[in-house]
């Protein structure tokens, strides 16, 4: 049972590997330290490739950080609404 679950992973991997590769346009490369540790290396071939390598990371980064502001920013404007009908 063991290897088989060990097998159902080695497949997850290899398609979270696939799907990473297919996004940064690059070899990428997932290794498995237990069931919960790894690490994940990202190859790069130069310079240029390194930067916009970089700039895709940085753009997700972006992305997420700003719609976790808008979700902070819409909940204290609600909250805000609140208030105010509660004190009418």
């Amino acid at each position: 049972k063991a290897a088989e679950e060990d097998k159902d992973l080695s497949f997850i991997f290899q398609d979270l590997e696939e799907r990473m590769k297919s996004i940064m346009g690059t070899k990428v490369m997932i290794h498995r330290k237990d069931k919960s540790k790894g690490r994940i290396e990202i190859e790069y071939y130069s310079e240029a490739e390194l930067e916009r390598i970089v700039e895709m990371i940085e753009s997700i980064k972006n992305y997420y950080f700003n719609k976790m502001n808008k979700a902070y920013i819409y909940e204290k404007i609600h909250e805000e609404t609140s208030l105010c009908e509660s004190r009418e």
